[in-house]
């Protein structure tokens, strides 16, 4: 199996919300989850649910204010997202 484009995650998030069925929302979740990779399920299922692995980062809004411009192609994998997400939540003290 491989590793799935936080991408399709994202979007799948999206199609929940829009989704007014129960039984449709529950199918959405279990084919973004069946295409999880492995190691992806726990993160992937926490941002389906709205949440950080990590709990907090330590990153505010004023921290996203001036973002790099996107990629030309989708390429974020949920295991890159979570990785990056675990780098970032572990840098602490002055000047971080």
């Amino acid at each position: 199996m491989s590793c799935v484009r936080f991408l399709d995650l994202a979007a799948t998030s999206a199609a929940v919300a829009a989704t007014s069925g129960r039984r449709a929302k529950v199918q959405l979740l279990a084919d973004a989850l069946r295409r999880l990779d492995r190691a992806e399920v726990e993160p992937g299922a926490g941002y389906l649910a709205g949440e950080l692995r990590q709990r907090q980062t330590g990153v505010g809004y004023a921290s996203l204010r001036d973002l790099p411009p996107p990629a030309a192609e989708p390429t974020l994998t949920v295991a890159a997202v979570d990785a990056a997400i675990t780098q970032i939540a572990a840098v602490h003290g002055s000047g971080s």
